[in-house]
């Protein structure tokens, strides 16, 4: 296992207070040297619990970890209703802020960031397989493949841009079920991990764009022929109190 490779974990955190103490759990599980690790969370327009949550994880396990830093910031953005003008200002917020924490790991001078949702909860060994992926030179980005839609099962966190097209479209993960636990895509988010030397590189930001912030990003890596690899089984997506 190696595990001197250094890490920073970033989330942006908005009333997550219903999964957050299950997710911050999973962090301590991580089966990867934690001092190699810092965290840093983004705490934007949070009305619950949050907040306090994470501060009391800091007070009891901050000394486990590289770091970690809590930082809140209130724009008074929308709730997460992603359509019509909300989408607009939503998409443009989350881009903003999803750019701050590259520029919070790039000060960091940490090797890796692993940009993850606070409701995607990790298995102990997710960090340990990203990073085999990445050491491929063929790779600069690795993603845990999670579902988005609830849990029914095709729809997930990874897209691809047909030939005919300009517009990446869902990778139909039935279709899939046999092939092995990895698949190459051009669109991901939610967990994916990416290189130092990549987002070094100014132009690969979040920005605005109506499919999501993150094809905002990628959309640039794409044309640049730079494919993410993503991989089955290493992170659980729960998107609902229910599903818990």
């Amino acid at each position: 296992m190696n595990n001197n490779k250094t890490i920073m974990i970033g989330s942006l955190v908005r009333d997550r207070a219903w999964i957050l103490k299950v997710f911050l759990g999973r962090l301590l599980m991580l089966d990867y040297n934690l001092q190699n690790i810092g965290l840093w969370f983004f705490v934007n327009d949070s009305t619950d619990d949050s907040l306090n949550i994470l501060n009391t994880f800091r007070k009891d396990h901050g000394t486990k970890f590289k770091f970690i830093s809590i930082e809140e910031e209130n724009y008074g953005n929308p709730t997460n209703i992603r359509r019509g003008d909300h989408r607009r200002i939503l998409y443009k917020a989350l881009a903003d802020m999803r750019n701050i924490l590259i520029d919070r790991f790039i000060q960091s001078g940490l090797e890796y960031y692993f940009s993850v949702d606070c409701d995607i909860l990790l298995e102990p060994e997710s960090l340990e397989q990203l990073l085999l992926l990445l050491d491929a030179p063929k790779y600069e980005m690795a993603s845990a493949l999670i579902y988005n839609d609830y849990n029914i099962g095709n729809i997930g966190n990874i897209m691809n841009v047909p030939s005919e097209l300009n517009r990446p479209k869902h990778i139909k993960l039935k279709d899939k079920e046999n092939e092995v636990n990895l698949i190459e895509c051009d669109l991901s988010g939610a967990a994916i991990m990416f290189e130092r030397g990549l987002l070094l590189n100014n132009r690969y930001r979040y920005e605005f764009d109506g499919i999501g912030e993150d094809w905002g990003l990628h959309k640039k890596t794409w044309k640049d022929q730079k494919k993410i690899i993503s991989i089955r089984g290493i992170a659980e997506h729960l998107m609902r109190k229910k599903d818990r």
